[in-house]
C-alpha cells in the first residue's frame, strides 16, 4: 500500500479546514496542518509515532468530517463535511461549496474526491470516506466509481435513498447515528428548505 507521505504535493494539499488564525496553526488531528483555510497532510514524526498504537475508532475519524460541515455552516453553506481514509491515513477532506463556489455540482463528497485527486490503483479495498449525512444519488455514484469500500455516515434521517444502492454495489455502510450532526442538520434544514431541496430531488416538484 502506497503510504500517503509518498503522495504527489498537488495530492496532498487538502481543500477543508477554516483559518482559525493568521499563519499555519497544527490542527488536532494527527497528519494535518492547516494554513490559510487548507490543509496538508504531513509525515509522522517519531515522537508522534509513538503516541499509542491504538486503531483511532470510526467516531473519532468522523470528527474530521463534522469539523469540515461546521465550517460549511460558518461560510453560510451547506453544512455537510466529509474525510477521506486510506487504511488509517488522512487522504483528504472537503465540504458542500455549492453556495460558496455558486455550483450545482460541489456536494461535500465530490469536494473530498476533488481534493483527494485521481484515484490510484494501490488505493483500492482501502478507502473508507466518512460524511457527515447520507450521500445523494450523484455522491453515491461517484463514490462506487472513485472505490470506497466502506462509507461512514454521520446520520440518514435527514435523508437515506442511496444507501441500498451503495449496498448492492459491495460498499459497506455504516451510520453512527450522531445527535450533534442530526441536530445541526435538522435546524438548518428547517430554515434553508429551497437551498436543501436543490441538492436532493424536491418532493414538491412536478414530475
Amino acid at each position: 500500500m502506497k503510504p500517503v507521505e509518498s503522495l504527489t504535493p498537488q495530492r496532498r494539499e487538502i481543500v477543508g479546514f477554516c483559518e482559525v488564525g493568521p499563519g499555519s496553526i497544527r490542527t488536532r488531528w494527527p497528519g494535518v496542518v492547516s494554513a490559510g483555510g487548507l490543509c496538508r497532510l504531513f509525515p509522522a514524526t517519531s515522537e508522534q509515532e509513538g503516541q499509542g498504537s491504538a486503531v483511532p475508532s470510526h467516531e473519532e475519524r468522523y470528527k474530521v468530517a463534522l469539523e469540515e460541515a461546521r465550517c460549511g455552516l460558518q461560510e453560510g453553506g451547506i453544512p455537510i463535511g466529509g474525510a477521506l481514509y486510506m487504511g488509517d491515513k488522512l487522504v483528504a477532506t472537503g465540504r458542500n461549496r455549492r453556495v460558496q463556489e455558486d455550483s450545482p455540482i460541489i456536494h461535500g463528497e465530490i469536494d473530498v474526491f476533488r481534493a483527494a485527486g485521481r484515484p490510484q490503483p494501490s488505493w483500492y479495498g482501502s478507502l473508507v470516506l466518512y460524511t457527515t449525512l447520507s450521500p445523494c444519488y450523484m455522491c453515491a455514484g461517484a463514490s462506487c466509481i472513485y472505490g470506497v469500500t466502506t462509507l461512514v455516515i454521520g446520520e440518514n434521517q435527514n435523508f437515506s435513498e442511496s444507501e441500498d444502492l451503495l449496498r448492492s454495489r459491495g460498499i459497506n455502510v455504516i451510520v453512527l447515528n450522531d445527535l450533534e450532526t442530526l441536530e445541526m442538520f435538522t435546524d438548518w434544514t428547517s430554515s434553508h428548505q429551497d437551498l436543501w431541496f436543490e441538492d436532493i430531488p424536491d418532493p414538491r416538484r412536478q414530475t
